[in-house]
C-alpha cells in the first residue's frame, strides 16, 4: 500500500488506495516473468527485448504483486517500439482459470502511454459484454502483446498498479462551476458547419414527429415504436441516432429560433437514450458504442449541459448528465477505445475523439482529470496530424483520399484549434488549418462548397440551366504538381469567360476512403462537370451501386476487367512525373502498377490557346508483363457528368464526339484515335450525389488490347 501522491495516470478516478508493483524495497526481478524475451533493468525501467519473427505471436508479461489486496483496477505505464505490427495489447489478471482483461488494438509505438482500467469503467464493460467483476484480491497484473516483432522490438514497463476506487466517483465530476460561454459558442460553430440544414430538420420533427438524422435524412417514427422502423437499414442512420444528432439539431434550432419546445424535445430525446442505452446495455452494441458516434454524443451531451445551466434544469438531471459526460470522456481517453473500430490507429475517427475530450476538458477545468485529458488529446491529435497530413509546396493535404473528407477535416481542425485555444495549450494547429485551406482553394468550384468528388466524397449535381450556374468572382491560373501526395491540378480561363479546372490523381499514402482511381482525371468548365469522378453512394460497400462507383470502370481511366485492383500503399505502386511545366504547356506522365502482371501508362499534355482555353491530349496504354498468364483487353472509360449529351460526329480518322450541356453555351470535342476495329460504345451509367442519392449519367467505353496506344484529345469547340 502507498500513501504517495496519486499518479497522473489515475487522476480520472476517486482512488482510495493504490500499490505500485514495480517499486518499493521488497521489489525484485523474481516478481517479473516475460515469455520469449530477454529482460534488463535500466534505471528502474524494465525493458523486454524480443527477437524478430515472421508471424504473429502472443507475448506475456506477468507482474506479481508484493502485497496482494482487494482491488478493482489495474494498469500499466508502458512503451512499445520496433514492432512490425501489433494486433492488440491487453492488461488484466488471471483468476478462476480465466484471463480477465481489456484489449487495445493498434496501440501507440515509440512513446510512453497509460493503459489503465477500472472494473466499473465503460471500457471494461464494453470489452466484456457489460459484465464487470466485483472487487477482488489481486496478486498480479498480466500484460499481453499480440504482434510481429521487428529486429529491435522492445517493451518498456515504467509503472504498474493495482488500486481500489469508488464505484461512484462523485467528487471527480461533481466539482465544477458554470461552463464558460465560449465553450457553447465553439460547440455551436462546430455543429452548424457540419449540419447546415438543422433548422429545417428540427422544425419538421416538431411539426410532424419525423426523425431527423445526418445526411438530411428524415425517418418515419410511429408513436408506438421505441425506434424508427427503418433505422436498422443502414449503419450511417444507426450511427447518427446513437450520436444524438436528432437532439443536436433540436438544440441548435432552439438557440437560433429561441424555441423552448425545441430544447425540451432535445432533452426528452437524450433522457430516452440514457435510459435505453446508457443505464442498461443496448443490443446494438456496435453503433451504440461506435468510436466516432461516442465522440459526437459527448458533444451533444455537453451542449445540453451548457443549455441546462442557462435554463436552470433540475439538479438531478444535471448530475446525471455530468456523470454520463464523465464516463463517456473517460472511455474516449482510454487506450482501449481509441479508433477501436478502425483497422489502423491513424484515422479521422480518432480526431473526433480527441476533439470531444478537449471540449470536456475546456468545459470542466476544475475536474481533477481535465488537465490530463486536455494534454492527452493534444498529444494524440498532433500525432495524428504527423501521420495523416502531408505538407508539400506550402499546402497541407489530408491523405485519406477523399476531397470531401479533406473539407470536413479542415472544419474539424478549425474546431480543434478553437478548443485548444480555450485550454490555453500552445500548438501549431492554426498554421496547419491555413495550409489545409490553401489546398481546398485549389479544388473548390465557384460558391466554395464542392469540388471534384474524389474517393468517398458526396457530389453536387450539375446545374440544370444557364441561370443556375455560379459565376466566380475570382479565378486564378494554377499549375500545381504535388508528386508525393499524388495530384496534378490545373486551372485557367477568366471568371466571366469559361473558367476551367483539370485534375489528375495518383494517391498512394493511405488506403482509407480510397477508390480505384489512379491516373483518373476530372474536368470542369463553365460551371459544368464534363468528366466526373463518380462519387459514392453509401458506406455499405457490398451494395452493387457502391461497388460500381468505387471501381476503376466508373472512372475516367484505363481499367482491366477481371483483374483485381490493389490500391494498398506501396513504393512505386503509382507515380506522377512532371516532364514539362509552364503556364502555356504542361506534360505529366503517370504509371499505375495496381493490377498484378500489368502496368498502365498515361501521358497527359495540357496546352492553352491565346484566350486561355485548354486543350488536353492524352496517350493511354497498358503493358502485359512477361509473367501474365494470358493477354486481356483493357477498357478505356470516359464518365460524363449528369446532363452531358454525347453526340457522335463524322470523322475521316478515328472517332469524334461532340459534348454539350444545357447549362453551358460552349461545347467540347472528344476526338479518339484508335484502330479501326475498335468502336467506342455509349452506355448508361450513374454517379453518386448525397447519401443514398444517385443520378443517371453517360459513359463512353472502348476496348483496348495490351501494348496498344489510344490517343485522344478534349478541347473547347
Amino acid at each position: 500500500m502507498s500513501f504517495m501522491a496519486l499518479p497522473a495516470q489515475l487522476q480520472d478516478r476517486q482512488v482510495f488506495w493504490f500499490s505500485e508493483i514495480l517499486s518499493g524495497e521488497k521489489f525484485s526481478l523474481d516478481q517479473v516473468l516475460g515469455t520469449d524475451s530477454s529482460l534488463s533493468n535500466e534505471s528502474g525501467e524494465l525493458i523486454f527485448h524480443y527477437k524478430a519473427a515472421e508471424i504473429f505471436s502472443s507475448y506475456q508479461i506477468i507482474l506479481a504483486s508484493q502485497e496482494p489486496r482487494t482491488a478493482n483496477g489495474v494498469g500499466v505505464y508502458v512503451e512499445l517500439g520496433g514492432w512490425e505490427e501489433v494486433s492488440y495489447i491487453a492488461v488484466g489478471f488471471r483468476a478462476d482459470g480465466k484471463y480477465h482483461h481489456v484489449k487495445a488494438v493498434n496501440p501507440l509505438q515509440n512513446k510512453p502511454f497509460s493503459f489503465c482500467v477500472g472494473f466499473n469503467d465503460l471500457a471494461w464493460g464494453w470489452s466484456n459484454s457489460w459484465e464487470s467483476p466485483a472487487s477482488r484480491k489481486l496478486d498480479e497484473v498480466r500484460f499481453y502483446i499480440k504482434g510481429k516483432p521487428g529486429s529491435n522490438a522492445y517493451c518498456k514497463l515504467f509503472k504498474a498498479w493495482i488500486w481500489q476506487e469508488s464505484e461512484m466517483p462523485d467528487f471527480i465530476w461533481h466539482s465544477h462551476g458554470q461552463v464558460n460561454k465560449p465553450v457553447l459558442i465553439a460547440l455551436n460553430a462546430y455543429q452548424q458547419d457540419y449540419y447546415a440544414d438543422f433548422a429545417k430538420q428540427a422544425q419538421a420533427y416538431l411539426s410532424t414527429g419525423i426523425c431527423p438524422l445526418a445526411g438530411d435524412t428524415q425517418l418515419q417514427w410511429p408513436v408506438n415504436k421505441q425506434l424508427p422502423p427503418e433505422l436498422g437499414s443502414t449503419g450511417t442512420w444507426q450511427y447518427s441516432w446513437h450520436a444524438l444528432h436528432p437532439g443536436t439539431f433540436l438544440m441548435l434550432n432552439a438557440q437560433q429560433a429561441h424555441c423552448m419546445p425545441s430544447l425540451m424535445a432535445a432533452r426528452d430525446f437524450v433522457v430516452q437514450w440514457l435510459a435505453n442505452s446508457f443505464d442498461r446495455p443496448d443490443i446494438n452494441k456496435k453503433y451504440a458504442w461506435y468510436d466516432h458516434g461516442v465522440a459526437e454524443r459527448v458533444l451533444a451531451l455537453l451542449m445540453l449541459y451548457c443549455l441546462g445551466q442557462k435554463h436552470q434544469f433540475d439538479v438531478r438531471f444535471m448530475n446525471r448528465l455530468a456523470y454520463a459526460i464523465y464516463r463517456h470522456s473517460q472511455l474516449l481517453a482510454s487506450e482501449v477505445f481509441y479508433a477501436c473500430h478502425q483497422p489502423v490507429r491513424y484515422h479521422n475517427h480518432a480526431w473526433f475523439q480527441d476533439l470531444a475530450v478537449m471540449a470536456v476538458a475546456a468545459a470542466f477545468p476544475h475536474w481533477n482529470c481535465s488537465k490530463l485529458w486536455g494534454q492527452l488529446a493534444l498529444e494524440r491529435i498532433q500525432d495524428q496530424f504527423d501521420k495523416l497530413i502531408y505538407e508539400e509546396h506550402g499546402y497541407a493535404v489530408f491523405t485519406e483520399n477523399s476531397f470531401g473528407y479533406h473539407l470536413g477535416i479542415e472544419r474539424l481542425v478549425s474546431s480543434i484549434e478553437n478548443f485548444s485555444t480555450l485550454l490555453g495549450m500552445p500548438n501549431n494547429i492554426a498554421l496547419i488549418r491555413q495550409k489545409l485551406a490553401a489546398f481546398s482553394q485549389l479544388l473548390l468550384f465557384p460558391a466554395g462548397a464542392h469540388g471534384p468528388s474524389f474517393g468517398d466524397t458526396f457530389r453536387q449535381a450539375n446545374p440544370a440551366s444557364r441561370e443556375e450556374r455560379v459565376i466566380p468572382e475570382q479565378w486564378q491560373t494554377v499549375r500545381c504538381y504535388l508528386p508525393q501526395t499524388g495530384y496534378f491540378i490545373a486551372k485557367g480561363g477568366e471568371p466571366e469567360h469559361l473558367p476551367w479546372l483539370l485534375t489528375l490523381l495518383a494517391t498512394n499514402l493511405n488506403v482509407t476512403h480510397k477508390h480505384e482511381d489512379d491516373l483518373s482525371l476530372t474536368f470542369w468548365l463553365d460551371g459544368v462537370e464534363w468528366l466526373v469522378d463518380p462519387s459514392f453512394y453509401s458506406h455499405e460497400y457490398e451494395d452493387d451501386l457502391t461497388q460500381f462507383l468505387r471501381s476503376a470502370r466508373a472512372h475516367n481511366m484505363l481499367s482491366i476487367p477481371g483483374v483485381p485492383y490493389d490500391y494498398q500503399p506501396a513504393v512505386g505502386r503509382v507515380e506522377l512525373k512532371e516532364i514539362q511545366a509552364g503556364e502555356g504547356r504542361s506534360i505529366i506522365q503517370g504509371v499505375n502498377h495496381s493490377y498484378a502482371h500489368y502496368v498502365i501508362r498515361r501521358r497527359l499534355e495540357l496546352t492553352e490557346d491565346q484566350f486561355g482555353q485548354p486543350r488536353i491530349d492524352v496517350v493511354d496504354c497498358f503493358d502485359a508483363l512477361n509473367t501474365a498468364e494470358k493477354q486481356l483487353e483493357g477498357s478505356l472509360g470516359f464518365h460524363f457528368g449528369d446532363g452531358v449529351t454525347v453526340q457522335s460526329c463524322a470523322a475521316e480518322n478515328g472517332h469524334v464526339f461532340r459534348l454539350s450541356h444545357p447549362a453551358s453555351d460552349s461545347g467540347l470535342v472528344l476526338s479518339i484515335q484508335a484502330d479501326k476495329d475498335i468502336t467506342p460504345e455509349v452506355r448508361d451509367a450513374w454517379s453518386g450525389l448525397g447519401f443514398l442519392e444517385q443520378v443517371t449519367t453517360k459513359q463512353l467505353v472502348l476496348s483496348l488490347p495490351a501494348n496498344t496506344q489510344c490517343i485522344w484529345s478534349l478541347y473547347v469547340e
